[in-house]
């Protein structure tokens, strides 16, 4: 069992405690080139931050503390969601996130948060003479990164709508028929249970049904932004049919 400091409510225990909860969510097993991008530049706010928030703390500058603090505090938050370290604080804390911070564990919200946090610190860095220098070095390349995933997220975003297109076609399978024949029960725990989609299951479900072809670190975001619940790990049935009836398209 993993312990958690703190209350918990009945949802966070149960997931939390028998290992179905944040353990198993797909975003936190991508890994590769941009978590790893999200995860530095996450860093980087937070010290230039942390850096700031001295140099004010010594210049008794206090309106400007709180924007130091919150600069750092954001930065850790998002630090804890792209870590590649799976400890008992970042298991917790990417349950927490993706719990109550949903739209920071997309590519589009991502994106925001990066460009917005690069901004400020630029501001708080340079126009108030904290370092220039330190602006460039770490502001620049949060808003850089940042306005990357939103071109990211925007292009995952436009592509996903093509197997959406296909689900809405007429003549395609329903959302049961496809839960039923790509959906496998989750662990194993005999016909009784519910099927779902995970990550190799709906990679191929798009590819066998809608020729739409993605790669498994896609499939993961995309599964994220289509599941109804966020504590759930993996897509069933009526996320599929929900999927179907939006007029929208589903943001990444």
């Amino acid at each position: 069992q993993i312990a958690m400091p703190g209350p918990r409510d009945a949802a966070a225990t149960q997931l939390l405690d028998n290992g179905s909860g944040p353990k198993s969510d797909p975003l936190s097993s991508i890994g590769g080139k941009l978590n790893s991008l999200f995860f530095a530049g996450a860093c980087a706010v937070m010290l230039g931050g942390l850096f700031g928030f001295i140099q004010l703390l010594v210049d008794l500058d206090l309106p400007h503390l709180i924007t130091m603090a919150y600069l750092v505090v954001f930065g850790a938050i998002l630090a804890i969601q792209d870590s590649p370290f799976s400890v008992q604080l970042t298991i917790a804390g990417r349950y927490l996130i993706t719990k109550y911070s949903r739209f920071v564990t997309g590519l589009v919200g991502r994106g925001n948060c990066f460009l917005f946090l690069g901004c400020t610190l630029m501001a708080m860095l340079w126009d108030h003479d904290v370092s220039p220098l330190l602006a460039i070095i770490f502001a620049l390349p949060v808003s850089a990164l940042g306005l990357y995933a939103l071109a990211m997220g925007f292009l995952k975003t436009a592509a996903l709508a093509r197997a959406q297109k296909g689900l809405k076609a007429p003549g395609a399978k329903s959302p049961a028929d496809l839960i039923g024949e790509y959906g496998v029960v989750q662990g194993g725990k005999g016909p009784g249970e519910e099927k779902t989609l995970n990550v190799e299951m709906f990679q191929k479900m798009c590819h066998d049904e809608f020729g739409a072809v993605y790669e498994q670190h896609e499939c993961s975001y995309y599964l994220n932004a289509l599941k109804g619940d966020p504590s759930r790990a993996f897509v069933n049935g009526q996320d599929l049919q929900a999927w179907k009836e939006n007029p929208f398209w589903v943001t990444i």
